[in-house]
């Protein structure tokens, strides 16, 4: 990469790679791409004229890279990913929008912690009860935890990690006795009857 060491790059590359087209680049899980029908996307790109490409791990390490003007991605701020994300961490925010940035979401891989800020601002919306469930908690404590939270069954349980295979492992918890099947650590929340419908809504900060 031309620049320094740490790989910043010089005026004269950044510049150069401004007058030409618009570079996208993307990191998604092959399921993901699928299930958002990326593909499409693509093609949408390379009808306006936009480039695309897929980041590695190794992309920001080639001679004289494109530095892409945004960045799609769905990684998650862990080890595996550690090289990529640092890379992308160290890009000037002035040439490259990160959606989302990794800071923003990693507040919101954990559910007690993405239920508990939610529970901080009461203006618009109500979160059902919830209280935080970790392994060392045995069912008495647990019980114990359910009454001062007013939270009577059934329940939701929901594994404490939002993203990833198992995120969306969750069961209806009926009674007491049924506290023994419950996969630590979870998030325990009051279960609200919504008749099967869901509204996801997304919200961004301009």
């Amino acid at each position: 990469m031309e620049g320094s060491q740490s790989g910043t790059l010089s005026p004269s590359l950044l510049d150069s790679q401004r007058q030409q087209h618009p570079l996208i680049g993307y990191y998604l899980s092959r399921k993901k791409l699928s299930k958002l029908r990326f593909d499409q996307f693509l093609l949408l790109c390379k009808h306006f004229h936009i480039d695309t490409v897929e980041l590695t791990c190794d992309y920001f390490e080639r001679i004289n890279v494109r530095i892409p003007q945004l960045i799609i991605h769905k990684l998650e701020d862990d080890e595996s990913y550690r090289s990529l994300i640092d890379k992308i961490r160290s890009l000037p925010k002035s040439s490259t929008i990160v959606l989302d940035e990794f800071d923003s979401i990693s507040r919101l891989l954990n559910r007690y912690d993405q239920y508990s800020l939610l529970n901080s601002i009461k203006q618009f919306y109500i979160v059902p009860p919830f209280i935080g469930v970790t392994n060392d908690d045995n069912k008495i404590l647990i019980e114990k935890m359910l009454i001062n939270n007013k939270i009577s069954f059934p329940i939701m349980c929901k594994p404490i990690q939002a993203h990833g295979n198992k995120s969306h492992d969750m069961k209806i918890i009926f009674d007491v006795e049924h506290l023994n099947d419950i996969d630590k650590p979870c998030v325990l929340q009051q279960f609200i009857d919504h008749d099967g419908i869901l509204f996801k809504v997304f919200a961004s900060k301009f």
